[in-house]
């Protein structure tokens, strides 16, 4: 089953900004966030009780978010996309105003299971993507209002690409015929 970003079921995250006559400023934002530059400048403020636990969280917080340009072509146009690149993902997901421009309707239906726990149901459907890497036809869950376009895994395998969880980028994958 696949996870489905959903920002309002995120938790948020306590954000600490040092200010130049040593005053703080905090808010609280949603853990998509991370790589927003509206936190240039900020640190996480977290408990931590041993400096161990402090560099897994720090080394976590670094791994960062992988996004991706493409394009989606659908029975009524075509539509660029930037998507999330989600290995936790099993199919892509196209946010609901991308799905109805480009014309697609449900096919079949699926539950999902999200990343706390909950499930929901989702329409599938399909579509070409084209990603720099290569293009191809794949299965998208047709997303709800608040569903963010994640790429998953089995789009990245029809295009024959693999993540670098390194350099956060996908490329051609090694291919066997056994």
């Amino acid at each position: 089953m696949a996870a489905i970003c959903r920002p309002d079921r995120l938790p948020k995250l306590r954000w600490v900004a040092q200010g130049s006559k040593n005053t703080t400023k905090t808010c609280f934002e949603p853990a998509r966030e991370l790589s927003s530059r509206r936190h240039a400048g900020m640190v996480l403020a977290m408990p931590c009780d041993t400096l161990d636990h402090q560099r897994r969280i720090v080394g976590f917080l670094n791994m960062g978010l992988t996004y991706i340009e493409g394009e989606v072509n659908g029975p009524a146009g075509r539509r660029p996309v930037r998507f999330l690149v989600d290995s936790g993902a099993t199919y892509s997901l196209l946010a609901e105003e991308d799905w109805q421009a480009i014309g697609l309707a449900p096919k079949r239906a699926a539950t999902f299971t999200l990343a706390d726990g909950s499930r929901i149901g989702r329409g599938i459907s399909e579509c070409h993507v084209t990603l720099p890497q290569g293009e191809g036809h794949t299965p998208v869950i047709l997303g709800e209002s608040g569903d963010e376009p994640l790429l998953g895994v089995v789009t990245w395998e029809i295009l024959g690409l693999v993540l670098d969880p390194f350099k956060r980028t996908l490329h051609p994958m090694r291919m066997l015929l056994v």
